[in-house]
């Protein structure tokens, strides 16, 4: 699967996917996009947007991107947190489908 990292999140979890696809909005460029824009530069690149921008699934409308989201949700994006939520990335995703927007809860 290959994943895109938005910038809100810890350019260090690229380490929790070794079997995945992982990049950085940073790595590509893309770290200053607005959501609409990185979502569509993200589209056909990769297959998953992961961030901690709860507020994305208010803002953007998926339908007919090729891409899925996931939405880290928790108080706070620090490292601890985020590594956390590495843990429950570790047991298989269920298939993610295009256009969908998934959120997982801080443990």
């Amino acid at each position: 699967m290959r994943l895109l990292l938005d910038h809100c999140v810890d350019w260090r979890l690229k380490k929790s996917f070794p079997s995945h696809f992982v990049r950085c909005a940073s790595d590509m460029g893309w770290e200053r996009f607005s959501n609409g824009v990185l979502l569509a530069a993200a589209a056909g690149q990769f297959d998953v947007l992961i961030t901690t921008d709860q507020n994305l699934r208010h803002q953007q409308n998926l339908a007919g991107f090729t891409i899925a989201v996931i939405v880290l949700a928790a108080k706070s994006n620090n490292s601890p947190t985020c590594f956390l939520w590495s843990q429950r990335w570790r047991r298989p995703w269920a298939p993610i489908k295009p256009a969908s927007i998934v959120e997982i809860q801080a443990p």
